[in-house]
């Protein structure tokens, strides 16, 4: 899904990107950011996977052991690394939303533009019956 939105982003910013010269690094930004976000949502997956583990044998291991330190510190890391990879991610999501709404923005005023009569049909409209 987010790769059709990439997409379509480019479609919608091509005419004025390419009037500029950066529909080339326009794509390649959305194309890193998109695969950035892939990496994010893996690396907050994968994280979540290790803190559970480690929750899950964390009590089945004696207490005041070197073991014991090292899950728990696992632990947090994973836990850590969850936080901030899902923080990446829902910083990319709210950058990839505004990049919509620009896009979408002046395609919504060109249709306004378009439904909308030109005021000078209205005046010829009595001359043309006459």
């Amino acid at each position: 899904m987010a790769k059709i939105q990439e997409k379509l982003l480019c479609i919608a910013w091509n005419q004025e990107l390419r009037r500029r010269g950066l529909l080339r690094i326009f794509c390649k930004v959305m194309g890193a950011l998109q695969m950035a976000e892939d990496v994010a949502e893996a690396v907050e997956k994968v994280a979540e996977k290790v803190e559970k583990a480690a929750e899950d044998i964390v009590d089945d291991i004696p207490k005041d052991t070197k073991l014991r330190e090292v899950v728990d510190f696992v632990e947090k890391i994973a836990e850590r690394a969850a936080d901030e990879a899902g923080a990446i991610d829902d910083f990319i999501d709210k950058l990839q939303e505004e990049e919509e709404e620009k896009a979408e923005s002046p395609v919504n005023s060109l249709n306004d533009e378009v439904k909308k009569p030109p005021e000078d049909s209205k005046e010829e409209k009595p001359n043309a019956g006459n």
